[in-house]
């Protein structure tokens, strides 16, 4: 008899209960996983050009298009960001990801991404896991200058702008000596890697040109414990997220936009970042 009741109390009121919380749980987490949040950040430069004083930077990342970012959520995607007015948008590589017409979801919307002097891109792992020429053929035709162990210079007014990136630190051989070949000391330079441990080890004594270093990879984890600090690393990661200064570079982990494995995050939100350059003396 008292099996029989306690059976009957599992059965009518703690399975249910325990069933709706987990559908909340996962619905909160595929709910913050498909909310990008737009970083602003002024980033105060010694020195800075007068013609690069408010010039502004949209960066992102990890955005693996395919079954669970498709082609609605890059429609989405590319309107947030050409709200933003970027005049350099740089993309930190991994556009694609789940083996599934990825390429055909991000590389159609990549056109539409707007910028008002240069679009700048370098290559992730899971770009050249899933066909590096296809990927290479739709930053082209989108328009991004591929930076893959060099760079390009844009001249505006009396100031040189510099954006460098090197290959993935799994996937190819980067160079950081060979991305930062006929960059100025003068220069405002960016150093964009898609693996920030690339940062931390390999800049081959080319520290003092860069003024910004960039990076992705790490999804901040795509899910952090209440009891982890935002800018622990994982232990299999150098870095997690956020502002770090490696070898005396500030230094920019973004969470990405998309996920992995699974269309869930927990307190690692989607982002994209806005970043306007400010004069100091």
């Amino acid at each position: 008899m008292v099996v029989s009741e306690t059976l009957d109390v599992l059965v009518l009121w703690v399975l249910p209960i325990i069933a709706a919380i987990t559908v909340i749980g996962v619905g909160v987490l595929a709910y913050e996983a498909r909310h990008v949040r737009v970083v602003r950040e002024n980033l105060d430069v010694h020195r800075l050009p007068r013609a690069l004083d408010g010039f502004r930077i949209v960066f992102m990342s990890d955005v693996h298009a395919g079954p669970y970012f498709g082609h609605q959520r890059m429609r989405m995607l590319v309107h947030l960001v050409d709200e933003l007015a970027a005049d350099a948008l740089i993309l930190g590589g991994d556009y694609v990801g789940g083996r599934r017409d990825g390429a055909a979801i991000f590389y159609a919307h990549a056109p539409d991404f707007q910028a008002r002097v240069v679009k700048a891109a370098v290559l992730g792992n899971h770009d050249v896991w899933e066909g590096a020429d296809e990927a290479r053929t739709g930053l082209r035709e989108a328009g991004f200058e591929l930076v893959e162990n060099r760079n390009v210079r844009i001249h505006i007014d009396d100031a040189v702008l510099a954006i460098a990136g090197v290959d993935d630190l799994y996937t190819g051989e980067p160079s950081v000596s060979s991305a930062a070949r006929g960059i100025a000391p003068d220069d405002y330079a960016i150093l964009v890697s898609h693996n920030p441990d690339v940062v931390r080890s390999m800049l081959e004594g080319t520290e003092p040109l860069w003024d910004l270093a960039l990076g992705g990879h790490t999804h901040g984890g795509q899910f952090t414990l209440a009891t982890q600090r935002a800018d622990e690393p994982p232990q299999h990661h150098r870095f997690r997220s956020g502002w770090f200064s490696e070898n005396g570079i500030p230094t920019l982990i973004s969470n990405g936009v998309g996920t992995v494995m699974l269309p869930l995050r927990f307190q690692t939100p989607p982002e994209v970042h806005v970043l306007t350059l400010r004069a100091q003396p």
